[in-house]
C-alpha cells in the first residue's frame, strides 16, 4: 500500500508541467506519513493541486490552514483576532430581532445550544462565553455609540484551542443553518478563555486610535446597551420599538448579592432572582425600524427589525431626531409634574430612552380578551378607564392636576395619537398614589406625535390666532379619539348615563372657550369617578392576573441565568 502511494507521488513529481495536478486515492488506501513532504511539494507546484470531480485535495487534507478563513471583520478594530484572550462581550438579549417565528425560543438561545452540542460532540471543555455576542463589554464608557458588531463566539481552553480545525465546519454550519452570515454581519471568532490572573477585557477596541473601521456598519445606535439588558419586545410605536428591559446596574447588583448571600438568604433561587429583577424592570424605546409586525390574537407583535439596509439610513436619522424631540417633551413634563396617567422618562441617550411605569396590557388587548371570555369585567371598570383617560388629557391639554388646579405657565400639549394601542394599564405600587380597589391604573403612552403650544411667546396677533386654532383642532381630535376608544369597551354595558356623559363632553369641546372646555372635561372625569365609586366591584382573580405587571417567564429566566453565567 505504501509502495502504491509512493508510485503515485513519484509520477506526479515527474509530470510537473502537466496542466492539472490531481491525485485520486481509493477509499481503502491509507497514505504513509513518510511521503507527506513530497505530497506537499507537489501541492505547492505551479499549477497548484486542487480537488475536482470529487477527488481528494491534498492541500486541504495534508496541509490544513493555520488560521480560519478570512471574513469581513478581519480589519475591524472592534473585533479581536482569532485565538485572542476573550475580550469584552455583550450577550445578545432575548427579543432581539434575530428571533425565530417557529419557536418560542430565541435564535440566540438556540445557537447557544448548538455550540454546546459542539463542545459535547468533540469532547471539548465547555467555557462561559459561547453563542451570539456584540463586540465590546456592556459598560463600554469609551465609546457608548459603537456599531452593533455581532459575533458567533466559541471560547476554548488553552488545551483545546489547537483543535479549532475539528469544529470549524460544524461552527460555520450554525451560521448557515440560521441564515446569519453576510448581510446580517455575523462572523465567527474562536477565543481563548482568560486565565484568573489575566487583566480585565479591554472592551474590544483599539484604545490608541479609538476609531472603528467596520466593513458592515449598522445604521442603528446601540448606546442603550451600555445601560440596559433588553429581555422582550413589547411593541412598536412612533419613532421606534419598545422593549422590556433591566438596567445593567441592577443586574450586576443582583448577581453580586446572589454570590455573596447564596447560602444565607436563598437569593440564588430562580424565584428570588425573578422577584428582584421584576422590581427593576423598565420599558426602553429604541430608534428602530420595525420591519415585520404580525398580529397574534388581535395583538400586534414586532417580529423583527433591519438596520443593515443602506436605504434605511434616512429613516433611522428621522427616528432619532423624532425621539430626541420626544425625550425633550417627556423631560419637560417630568420637571413640571409627574402625572400618574402619563408615562415618565427615567433615563435616555442618543436614539433611546427608558420609561416608567411599565404597562402590562393595552386597551386593545383588553377588548380582545373581553371578546374571548364569558365573564366580562365589572361595569365600573369602564367608568374607571374613562375617568383616568379624562385626567390624562386634562393634564396634557390644560396642565390640570387634581387638587392643585391648572399649573401656571403651562405649555399646552396635544397627544395626536390617542388609540386603544396607546392606552395601557399597570398595577401601581407607588407610595402615596391613590389606588381604586384592585383596578389597574391607566397609562397614556407614545408621545412621538405630540405637539407643544406655548402661547406666552410674543407672536403677531394673526399668528397667535392661527396657532390657537390648530391647538383647538388637535385637542378636539384627542378627545374624540379617546371617547371612541372608551366606547368600544363600554358599549357592551348599554349604560345610557355613560353615553350621555361622553356626548356632553364632546359637544362642549366644539365651540366653548378654553376655560369652559377645561371645566367640561373636569366634570366628565369627576362624573366617571362618581359612577365608578357608586357601582364598584372588585375584579375577579382571572382579570387581576390579566392586568398583572409583566414578569419573567421561565424562558426569560433561563436567559437571565445565562447572562449571569456569562459574567463568571
Amino acid at each position: 500500500m505504501e509502495a502504491a502511494a509512493e508510485l503515485v507521488v513519484t509520477g506526479l513529481a515527474g509530470r510537473a508541467r502537466k496542466a492539472a495536478w490531481e491525485v485520486q486515492v481509493e477509499a481503502d488506501i491509507s497514505i504513509s506519513t513518510s511521503h507527506t513532504s513530497e505530497i506537499q511539494k507537489a501541492a505547492n507546484a505551479d499549477p497548484p493541486l486542487f480537488a475536482s470531480n470529487g477527488r481528494l485535495n491534498f492541500t486541504k487534507a495534508m496541509c490544513p490552514p493555520e488560521r480560519p478563513s478570512p471574513d469581513a471583520y478581519d480589519n475591524n478594530t472592534q473585533v479581536h483576532a482569532h485565538f485572542s484572550k476573550t475580550p469584552g462581550l455583550t450577550p445578545i438579549p432575548r427579543g432581539h430581532f434575530y428571533n425565530n417565528k417557529d419557536s418560542k425560543r430565541s435564535v440566540a438561545f438556540n445557537i447557544k445550544c448548538e455550540v454546546r452540542k459542539i463542545y459535547s460532540k468533540f469532547g471539548l471543555e465547555r467555557c462561559h462565553n459561547h453563542g451570539l455576542f456584540f463586540a465590546g463589554s456592556p459598560y463600554w464608557t469609551q465609546a457608548p455609540d459603537r456599531d452593533k458588531t455581532m459575533l458567533l463566539v466559541i471560547e476554548l481552553t488553552a488545551r483545546d484551542v489547537k483543535r479549532w480545525r475539528e469544529i470549524d465546519d460544524a461552527a460555520r454550519r450554525i451560521l448557515r443553518l440560521y441564515d446569519l452570515g453576510g448581510v446580517h454581519g455575523v462572523c465567527l471568532r474562536y477565543y481563548q478563555v482568560r486565565d484568573s490572573d489575566d487583566s480585565d477585557p479591554d472592551n474590544a477596541v483599539s484604545t490608541n486610535t479609538m476609531q472603528f473601521n467596520s466593513p458592515t456598519p449598522s445604521l442603528y445606535n446601540t448606546g442603550f446597551f451600555k445601560n440596559e439588558l433588553t429581555r422582550l419586545t413589547l411593541g412598536a410605536g412612533k419613532n421606534g420599538v419598545v422593549e422590556l428591559s433591566i438596567p445593567w446596574a441592577a443586574l450586576y447588583s443582583i448577581v453580586h448579592e446572589c454570590r455573596r448571600d447564596r447560602s444565607d438568604s436563598g437569593l440564588g433561587t430562580q424565584a428570588a432572582i425573578a422577584g428582584r429583577l421584576a422590581a427593576d424592570v423598565q420599558a426602553t424605546k429604541i430608534a428602530e425600524v420595525a420591519s415585520q409586525v404580525e398580529s397574534q390574537d388581535g395583538v400586534d407583535i414586532v417580529k423583527g427589525a433591519r438596520f443593515e439596509d443602506e436605504g434605511e439610513s434616512d429613516k433611522i436619522a428621522e427616528l432619532v431626531s423624532g425621539m430626541d424631540a420626544e425625550v425633550k417633551l417627556l423631560t419637560l413634563l417630568g420637571v413640571r409634574h409627574e402625572h400618574p396617567n402619563v408615562v415618565r422618562i427615567v433615563g435616555s441617550g442618543k436614539g433611546w430612552y427608558s420609561m416608567l411605569p411599565v404597562g402590562s396590557r393595552t386597551l386593545k388587548e383588553l377588548l380582545k380578551a373581553n371578546h374571548d371570555t364569558d365573564e366580562s369585567p365589572p361595569k365600573a371598570l369602564a367608568y374607571h378607564i374613562a375617568a383616568e383617560l379624562g385626567k390624562a388629557l386634562l393634564y396634557l391639554h390644560f396642565g390640570y392636576v387634581s387638587g392643585d388646579g391648572c399649573l401656571p405657565d403651562w405649555r399646552h400639549v396635544t397627544h395626536n395619537d390617542v388609540h386603544d394601542g396607546n392606552i395601557m394599564f399597570y398595577q401601581s405600587s407607588a407610595a402615596g398614589q391613590k389606588k381604586v380597589g384592585n383596578y389597574p391604573t391607566l397609562l397614556l403612552v407614545d408621545l412621538g406625535h405630540a405637539e407643544v403650544f406655548d402661547f406666552s411667546q410674543p407672536y403677531p396677533p394673526s399668528n397667535l390666532k392661527a396657532l390657537k386654532r390648530v391647538f383647538r383642532k388637535h385637542r378636539y381630535e384627542d378627545l374624540e379619539k379617546a371617547m371612541s376608544a372608551i366606547r368600544k369597551f363600554a358599549d357592551q354595558y348599554e349604560d345610557r348615563e355613560f353615553q350621555q356623559a361622553i356626548e356632553k363632553a364632546k359637544k362642549v369641546e366644539e365651540g366653548e372657550s378654553t376655560a369652559a372646555r377645561c371645566k367640561a372635561l373636569r366634570h366628565f372625569a369627576e362624573t366617571m369617578e362618581e359612577g365608578r365609586d357608586r357601582i364598584y366591584q372588585d375584579l375577579s382573580p382571572e382579570w387581576v392576573e390579566f392586568f398583572a405587571a409583566p414578569g419573567l417567564t421561565g424562558q426569560e429566566m433561563d436567559d437571565v441565568l445565562d447572562a449571569i453565567d456569562i459574567f463568571g
